[in-house]
């Protein structure tokens, strides 16, 4: 008897209207069945993403937390996600004529790639051939803070410099313009460092400094 009240408080709280039924898709916010979330769906395990909670531990501005949070949800405004939105005529990288995604213009771009080869040198890590080679060290943070830090820094001046060239007419001319804007983002971020981790950091920026 109680389960048959049960079911008879639900139905009561549904609101019916005189609009024609339509499928709605549940596992994505546009309610649109896609393959992908369908493939994340069967595939879950229960196992909740770990490196999107532990971006909000980085020692980094709040604004990049947030910018790290958008690009690991891929929700950052690049020209493939703009088209999902309008349509687009181009959507070429603005550093070369590959399609401008999330993955391409943060780590497989010609440009991305040479500055995080650069970034492995200085690191002697290998980082940045895609999001989980950059991400799996936020998870331990105490010990790769400064790794963190570099690796924060040089996707939010990707990104910067990116919107630079779409929005105020910049153009790209060579590495050492963008070695050197990390070396002068990382400098400004040296306040946020934890004190053993400060010669780390200025060892960072001073091998940035020599290959500028």
């Amino acid at each position: 008897m109680q389960e048959w009240l049960n079911l008879v408080s639900i139905a009561e709280s549904i609101s019916y209207t005189e609009d024609c039924d339509a499928i709605i898709w549940v596992f994505d916010s546009s309610n649109k069945f896609t393959v992908h979330t369908m493939y994340k769906t069967i595939s879950f395990r229960g196992i909740q993403p770990v490196y999107t909670p532990v971006v909000w531990n980085l020692h980094i501005p709040p604004r990049i937390h947030v910018f790290l949070w958008l690009l690991s949800n891929n929700k950052t405004l690049t020209r493939t996600n703009l088209a999902k939105r309008k349509t687009l005529e181009d959507i070429s990288c603005l550093f070369c004529a590959e399609d401008e995604s999330v993955q391409h213009l943060s780590f497989s771009c010609c440009v991305a790639t040479l500055m995080w080869k650069h970034l492995s040198d200085i690191s002697n890590i290998q980082i940045g051939e895609d999001f989980e080679s950059v991400a799996r060290w936020w998870i331990n943070n105490n010990k790769n803070s400064v790794l963190n830090m570099s690796g924060a820094a040089l996707l939010w001046c990707i990104w910067n410099l990116h919107n630079g060239m779409c929005f105020q007419g910049k153009s790209w001319r060579n590495e050492k313009v963008l070695l050197n804007k990390l070396a002068r983002t990382l400098k400004s971020w040296l306040p946020l460092c934890k004190e053993n981790n400060v010669e780390s950091l200025n060892r960072v920026i001073r091998s940035l400094k020599t290959k500028s």
